[in-house]
């Protein structure tokens, strides 16, 4: 009872990380949160579909169930968003190696969501027709590729453009929001939202308060979070560069224990 205590209590303190990680360090065009602070194996994500392909401006909902041995099993991935795509089912199953373990796949304990939901948009402009799921998209696309591409940009316009309920809400905005304003050269402060997300995230912070930590505005001289962040003294700021040199070290540390682990469960 106690060890399977310790494995729970595990499992959290990972994807907290891994949360507060995608937060900090937001991928371009990808958006992941726990779908509430209770149950931190159901997750939503939303992937904007890449620049020169069929799936261009379309956000494509995935839905993540993570099982009680992850890291050392992978996640069950499946798209909710429908696409046309030679390695997506109609069931929103994903052909990912990186999905199954070995010696069918290739899931190591090292992955983790984020670099998961990077597997899955890179999917989405380097299609496996060789091992599809849909025998009539993947044939098609090695005979017409033009002819898949239209029919592909059709179903991008009709389910991940044209349909209002694709759009990000809760604390899927708040981390593109964020995202946005780390891409800005002016308005909103970057280091100010990571001063913020950093003290949350340190002090124990559920999944709640660093989204609304995510979600303060920033603007320039508006409010007294980005007014204080540009106050600090350099000392203070080097302190808050240390811990979280501190934090990362320790994460580090720890994915080098859980790949230790791994080994061993192998043997």
């Amino acid at each position: 009872m106690a060890s399977s205590s310790s494995s729970s209590s595990v499992l959290m303190s990972r994807l907290t990380r891994e949360y507060h990680q995608l937060l900090l360090s937001p991928t371009e065009g990808i958006s992941a949160y726990p779908r509430s602070d209770d149950n931190l194996t159901s997750w939503q994500a939303v992937l904007l579909g890449p620049s020169d392909t069929p799936y261009a401006g379309g956000r494509f909902h995935i839905n993540i169930a993570i099982p009680n041995r992850y890291p050392f099993e992978p996640p069950t991935v499946r798209f909710e968003t429908r696409v046309y795509h030679p390695n997506v089912d109609s069931a929103g199953l994903i052909c990912l190696d990186v999905l199954h373990l070995p010696p069918k796949g290739s899931w190591k304990p090292s992955w983790n969501i984020g670099s998961v939901l990077t597997a899955v948009q890179l999917l989405l402009s380097h299609a496996n027709p060789d091992d599809g799921l849909m025998a009539e998209a993947s044939e098609l696309y090695l005979r017409d590729r033009a002819a898949f591409d239209a029919l592909a940009r059709e179903w991008t316009q009709r389910y991940a453009i044209g349909n209002t309920s694709a759009k990000l809400d809760g604390p899927a905005a708040a981390t593109e929001r964020l995202a946005s304003d780390d891409r800005k050269e002016d308005g909103g402060s970057p280091t100010a939202k990571r001063a913020r997300l950093d003290t949350t995230a340190h002090n124990g912070g559920g999944t709640d308060a660093v989204v609304a930590a995510a979600a303060t505005p920033a603007a320039a001289g508006g409010t007294a979070a980005t007014k204080d962040a540009k106050d600090e003294s350099p000392p203070k700021l080097v302190e808050q560069k240390h811990e979280h040199k501190q934090e990362q070290q320790e994460q580090q540390e720890q994915e080098e224990e859980e790949e230790e682990e791994e080994e061993g469960w192998w043997d």
